[in-house]
């Protein structure tokens, strides 16, 4: 798939990340769901409706993460499987952690418990072990997910193998 990454107002900072990005790209063989990206230092990275990454994290370990986080929002993006995942999360894991209090939805917890386990999944399959634990110690996002999630990593895999919610 080839993607198009643009930038939201042509500054330094959103040229300097669509470079680092198109560097990923060629360095990596990155998870795409998606075939717009947009690079906006107004905004908070996020996948809906464009996948926008902020120049908020410079770092491209940092943004490699969050680019893949905010593709995994679009592995089988729309099907009826994410809906039937949730359900299933929200009955085991039912009390949503602080991380997700207003304005974040309780509702946004179950979704990052698919997105936060195969972003970690993706990380742990690079070629390059010492990035995982740098990005968790340097790019801290939904602490508490991901907690959750490499607590239970192999059970919370093969739940999500049974919804077909797994990212190849």
């Amino acid at each position: 798939m080839n993607v198009n990454i643009e930038t939201a107002h042509n500054t330094p900072e959103e040229r300097e990340i669509k470079k680092i990005i198109e560097d990923l790209l060629r360095t990596h063989t990155l998870p795409l769901y998606t075939e717009k990206v947009c690079i906006d230092s107004t905004a908070r990275s996020h996948s809906h409706p464009v996948l926008t990454i902020s120049t908020k994290r410079k770092d491209p370990r940092c943004i490699l993460k969050t680019f893949v986080h905010e593709q995994m929002h679009w592995l089988h993006n729309g099907d009826d499987r994410w809906e039937k995942a949730r359900a299933y999360f929200k009955e085991k894991y039912p009390t949503a952690p602080t991380e997700f209090a207003p304005p974040n939805s309780p509702r946004s917890f179950w979704t990052h418990i698919i997105v936060c386990w195969n972003t970690e999944n993706y990380l742990k399959n690079l070629d390059k072990p010492e990035y995982l634990e740098y990005i968790n110690e340097t790019c801290p996002d939904y602490v508490e997910t991901t907690k959750l999630v490499r607590a239970n990593f192999e059970t919370i895999g093969a739940e999500l193998k049974t919804f077909g919610l797994v990212s190849e």
